[in-house]
C-alpha cells in the first residue's frame, strides 16, 4: 500500500509506480533474461554432474559385481 502525499491525486499516486516500471522495464527485461540463462545455465552443469554421477554409481557397481 502506498502513502498518499497531500496534494497528489489517488489516480497520480497509482500511476506513478507504473511509469517508473515501465522507465525500468529495458533494465529489467535484461536482468530477468540473464538470471534466466544463469538458470538454465545451472541445470546444465547440474545434468551433467548428475550424469558424471550416474556414471560413478554404474563404476561402482560393476566394480562391486566383479569382486563378488
Amino acid at each position: 500500500m502506498s502513502v498518499l502525499l497531500p496534494g497528489t491525486s489517488v489516480k497520480a499516486a497509482r500511476s506513478a509506480p507504473t511509469a517508473k516500471a515501465i522507465a525500468m522495464a529495458p533494465s529489467m527485461k535484461k536482468k530477468i533474461k540473464k538470471l534466466g540463462t544463469n538458470i538454465t545455465k545451472m541445470f546444465r552443469r547440474a545434468s551433467r554432474l548428475d550424469s558424471v554421477f550416474k556414471n560413478d554409481a554404474i563404476l561402482e557397481n560393476t566394480a562391486a559385481t566383479n569382486i563378488l
